[in-house]
């Protein structure tokens, strides 16, 4: 047993808390069923621990539709890949990183207030309902959404052995970006844009340029180029316009989840987790980390046939 049993128990029951209060059940047991093994001293494997519990996020976050799944399974291999090839880098890196992560932690917290106020507010029409999606949207894309692609765009160079920072980024645009990542990436990382809909959305709804459709419950949205003429005018029902927002969404909210899960892996296997140049250090072992991924891409593949 870790002579800090009991601290270390408290930070994952706090991760625990934050899966509850998110709605994702199973996660969110497992989580306390680990704060309460690390007080027993019996926390099992390292592999098999990490493994229950991201298959299991990974299950309750996608509920079985193939996107959302894709975006996951984008996210968690960038984020391993890195740690694989950086090995005792990926700490450096996470420091480097953090106060980019800590804002986007900041915001997810605001939007989900935010969405609260605009979503649940109760007797909303189905227009209002749209409307205050829309404006939903519109922020998410505005902030978290921007950090995460590039907070994944430098974790994705790096599990790939190029080093760069985010201040070698910041001129770059969300479009060159994705045309970088795309390249790299042979293509897979386009379900990251998959809900930005190449800003036209976004734009549309900046720009007032959107009308509701009663009848149909859909929204038009018109995006014009600088000259004035349209780019793009669809009508979207909105069941389809919130799958994009869930998209977009869930760029920053996987991001954010897998990395409290792999915090909580240090919680109970790492020796100094509460000290920041050693977080992550386990992840250096490229064999074990390895077969894990292994493993974690056998069981989806078989989730998908």
């Amino acid at each position: 047993m870790w002579r800090d049993a009991s601290k270390r128990a408290a930070n994952v029951r706090e991760r625990a808390e934050i899966f509850k209060a998110q709605h994702f059940e199973r996660t969110s047991e497992l989580l306390f069923e680990l704060a309460e093994a690390i007080e027993r001293g019996d926390v099992g494997k390292p592999g098999e621990v990490f493994l229950e519990i991201l298959s299991t996020y990974r299950d309750e976050y996608a509920k079985g539709d193939n996107g959302f799944l894709a975006l996951y399974d984008f996210i968690e291999k960038t984020l391993i890949d890195s740690i694989i090839s950086m090995k005792q880098g990926f700490g450096t890196k996470l420091l480097e990183l953090q106060p980019q992560i800590r804002e986007m932690n900041k915001a997810a917290t605001i939007m989900e207030k935010i969405a609260e106020i605009f979503l649940k507010a109760g007797n909303l029409t189905k227009e209002e309902r749209f409307y205050a999606s829309c404006i939903v949207y519109l922020m998410d894309v505005e902030g978290k959404f921007d950090e995460a692609c590039r907070l994944l765009y430098v974790l994705y160079k790096a599990s790939l052995g190029q080093s760069i920072q985010l201040s070698d980024i910041e001129n770059l645009s969300l479009r060159q970006i994705r045309d970088d990542i795309r390249q790299l990436s042979n293509g897979e990382s386009e379900i990251l844009f998959l809900g930005w809909q190449d800003n036209h959305l976004r734009n549309a709804i900046a720009h007032m340029r959107i009308e509701y459709d009663d009848a149909s419950d859909a929204m038009r949205f018109v995006d014009k180029g600088t000259s004035g003429v349209e780019v793009y005018n669809e009508k979207l029902p909105y069941e389809q316009f919130w799958r994009y927002s869930q998209l977009t969404n869930g760029v920053s909210s996987v991001f954010l989840h897998v990395m409290t899960i792999l915090g909580a892996h240090d919680m109970a296997f790492a020796v100094d987790p509460f000290r920041a140049k050693t977080a992550h250090r386990l992840w250096a072992d490229r064999a074990a980390i390895q077969g894990i991924y292994e493993s974690s891409v056998a069981v989806k593949r078989k989730d998908l046939v």
